[in-house]
């Protein structure tokens, strides 16, 4: 039996996708509609099925299985896309140790982001920049992966950035394993400018 996710409840209550669309929905983009509504169907009948039955004549055993909607925005099917995802970064990323940080802004600038969401992937340049600056400088160039969040954990606005980054890498003078470590405090103010 297919157990509804609690974000799938809370869009459903009293209709409040619906509720929201109306009164909101010039705020938000036709791919984020997009989301969402596949969210919603996931499970569903809206997503088609699969019918199976027993090959016993003499058996009336039926089952219908619903197809998952595969939206990044579903906290199901979300989580098994992320979990390919890491799989397929694992098997390219060099082999060794990873560090890892997240990179925020003031919440004073959130809706700036939120109105203008195309300045996210400078944004995003920045935030690899940060580290890239700072590992050059030590005469390290590293490798990195980098992801963007634009939402918290209690769903709210906030953009921010997760990057892995190598723990070390090639020096640039001797060309030969040279190991690094991350300061916050440090790379925050690379971040910062």
């Amino acid at each position: 039996m297919h157990v509804p996710r609690a974000t799938k409840l809370i869009f459903n209550k009293d209709e409040a996708w619906e509720k929201y669309l109306t009164h909101c929905g010039d705020n938000i983009t036709t791919n984020q509609i997009e989301c969402i509504e596949k969210m919603l169907a996931c499970c569903t009948s809206k997503v088609g099925s699969k019918h199976y039955e027993c090959e016993n004549p003499s058996c009336e055993h039926r089952k219908v299985i619903y197809n998952s909607c595969k939206s990044k925005a579903c906290s199901s099917c979300g989580v098994m896309l992320t979990e390919k995802w890491i799989a397929k970064q694992l098997s390219i990323l060099p082999k060794c140790e990873y560090q890892h940080m997240t990179l925020t802004m003031p919440d004073k600038l959130w809706p700036i982001f939120r109105l203008n969401p195309w300045l996210i992937n400078l944004l995003y340049r920045c935030a690899v920049s940060a580290f890239l600056s700072f590992a050059k400088k030590r005469g390290i160039e590293i490798g990195l992966f980098c992801v963007v969040h634009t939402f918290g954990r209690q769903l709210n606005w906030n953009v921010h950035f997760h990057l892995s980054v190598t723990r070390g890498g090639v020096n640039l003078k001797t060309k030969r394993w040279g190991n690094i470590y991350f300061n916050a405090a440090m790379v925050e103010q690379y971040w910062k400018q």
